[in-house]
């Protein structure tokens, strides 16, 4: 296997580093160009009904969740958190050092939040919460039953913040386009979901993995040995660096073989294939920005995730709804500018209203803030924007999709693809030219060619007994392919699905373009 196809098969150009070894850039992706609707991939048939999440272009969102970029600490989060002249308080899952960027961390900077506010506060203060999300409905109900008058202020024509459950239009259970996953160490979490109605159970992680031609290879720990290895030389030689760099410094990416076995997968690939489908889905973030010595941390608490959420009446919303009954909360109201002083705080809403509190629960996504920098008045203090801007904002993307009748021949309940091909289309596009010096940046293009867009699907078919496969999409693949149209963004997350259909090892599966 040639280094160029390496890049090609890599999740984030760590082949061109190890060539130059340079400092790799921040990726930057741009939308795509418009492509003419590729044709549905031989053996993949037309869906029932297919759900997309594009939390990238949210403007109240701006990203998923929050993740370590390189060189950012505790001392950021606790930053974030920190309150202003007990006016301005702060929460959310990024100012969470326990769980940050999970449903029990968001929830847990709730709680922190209303302590710290109801311990400053005196007895039946008006307190304003900007956010419906988890941890303000949360911080708002602690409030209120402290005796406090809370009013909840919602950008969204919605509650729930980037927890979002769509219910009706014929899916047989909810469709959850933020969280699918919550983590079994939280017994609060767990007692207010039983609480709410809304199912968990443990999901039984069984993964196959198939070649772009539709082989089953076999397990190998190679890539999460080598991603651990980097993590571990990383804490013992600062200053931090980003994990693809410490694949190159450490020798992990070295030390792994290029050479095919008879399936055409060489140990490199695996290494490929730990990043697309754990640390990008993890993070939300390529590994170019993110920390290596806190990869370790990163990837315990992705795996933690192992409990399903696996319906009730509203899904996961039904935690939403039974922690704003009975609050005081007004939808479709954005805040245009947050003025804040000794003597209070004004909230001026986008529809040219005020609302005037003693103390203002920021609960705004991290994505958010480091867009609005005029949304403060007077503006935040430095070492405020510092921490913001530290920690990073990464996207992961789902989509469900259902079918009449499982296609796929496996009840394996995790579904994937490996190899420098697993992204190309047999549509007639050529592939790219290999070539000795690789001229792909990461974060280009050309990065993300020859992989495939969807970096594993959760087979459902097990659990809820239809046939509907939910894929997730993460990093640059999820700022690519939330810029397609809907007929695009179909046609590329099922050709990813060629390898599973019917005959693909025997005739070859076709997969996106690149």
């Amino acid at each position: 296997m040639k280094r160029r196809d390496f890049l090609i098969g890599s999740a984030t150009g760590i082949a061109l580093l190890a060539l130059t070894a340079c400092t790799p850039t921040a990726p930057s992706p741009k939308p795509t160009a418009t492509r003419t609707p590729a044709p549905l991939p031989t053996g993949v048939p037309k869906p029932l009904r297919l759900q997309r999440s594009n939390w990238g272009t949210d403007p109240f969102a701006r990203g998923s969740f929050s993740y370590p970029r390189v060189g950012s600490t505790e001392d950021q989060r606790a930053q974030l958190r920190g309150s202003l002249g007990e006016r301005l308080y702060f929460a959310g899952e990024a100012t969470a050092s326990d769980a940050p960027g999970t449903v029990q961390g968001a929830q847990g900077s709730g709680l922190r939040a209303a302590l710290e506010i109801a311990d400053s506060a005196a007895h039946g203060e008006r307190i304003a919460v900007i956010g419906a999300g988890i941890a303000g409905l949360t911080a708002a109900r602690q409030l209120r039953e402290a005796g406090f008058e809370v009013v909840v202020v919602e950008a969204r024509d919605r509650l729930g913040g980037r927890i979002h459950s769509v219910e009706g239009g014929s899916w047989p259970v909810p469709v959850e386009l933020g969280p699918l996953f919550v983590s079994a160490d939280s017994t609060l979490l767990a007692g207010q979901l039983a609480l709410a109605g809304v199912g968990i159970a443990p999901f039984t992680r069984t993964e196959e993995v198939r070649t772009a031609a539709g082989t089953i290879v076999g397990p190998s720990d190679a890539g999460s040995t080598a991603l651990a290895s980097a993590g571990k030389w990383a804490n013992e030689h600062p200053p931090d660096v980003s994990v693809a760099q410490a694949l190159v410094d450490s020798g992990a990416a070295a030390s792994l073989s290029t050479e095919p076995d008879a399936n055409g997968v060489a140990p490199i690939d695996w290494l490929g294939h730990e990043l697309d489908t754990v640390l990008q889905p993890a993070s939300g973030a390529s590994a170019d920005v993110v920390s290596a010595e806190q990869l370790g941390t990163l990837v315990a608490g992705a795996a933690s995730m192992s409990q399903i959420v696996t319906g009730g009446e509203h899904g996961l919303a039904g935690l939403i709804d039974s922690l704003a009954d009975g609050l005081d909360v007004l939808v479709s109201s954005p805040v245009s500018t947050v003025m804040w002083g000794e003597n209070g705080v004004s909230l001026r809403l986008a529809q040219g209203e005020s609302l005037s509190a003693d103390r203002v629960l920021v609960t705004i996504p991290l994505g958010v803030l480091q867009q609005e920098s005029t949304l403060f008045e007077p503006a935040l203090p430095g070492w405020k924007l510092d921490a913001i801007d530290a920690i990073g904002m990464g996207t992961v993307d789902t989509v469900w999709v259902q079918f009449a009748e499982a296609f796929w021949a496996t009840d394996a309940t995790v579904l994937s693809t490996i190899g420098p091909d697993s992204g190309q289309q047999n549509t007639g596009t050529p592939s790219a030219t290999p070539s000795d010096e690789p001229t792909a940046t990461p974060g280009s293009a050309d990065q993300t060619a020859g992989r495939n867009p969807v970096a594993y699907w959760t087979n459902l078919a097990p659990l809820t007994g239809s046939p509907i496969l939910v894929g997730t999409i993460a990093a640059e693949f999820a700022a690519e392919l939330g810029a397609l149209s809907d007929d695009e963004f179909t046609a590329r997350v099922l050709a990813s699905l060629a390898p599973y259909s019917p005959g693909a090892d025997a005739l070859g599966a076709t997969s996106p373009a690149p």
